[in-house]
């Protein structure tokens, strides 16, 4: 059940246009990494994606009002 579990999850990050370094690393649990590698990666991939948010924000709202 693991195996479709991830299968699914893997076919929803791809169409909602994942990196393929995050699809590896979904496809790698319970395969090959233990869990606790997979469960950094993923934290590390959320910090990083949770920082370009943050700088895409920032930016947007230190450009000039354009109304």
């Amino acid at each position: 059940m693991d195996r479709i579990i991830i299968s699914e999850l893997h076919k929803t990050l791809t169409l909602l246009g994942a990196d393929r370094t995050l699809l590896g690393t979904v496809n790698s649990w319970k395969k090959s990494l233990p869990d606790d590698m997979v469960l950094s990666g993923l934290r590390h991939w959320n910090e990083i994606a949770a920082e370009k948010i943050q700088q895409r924000l920032d930016t947007y709202q230190a450009r000039p009002d354009q109304g």
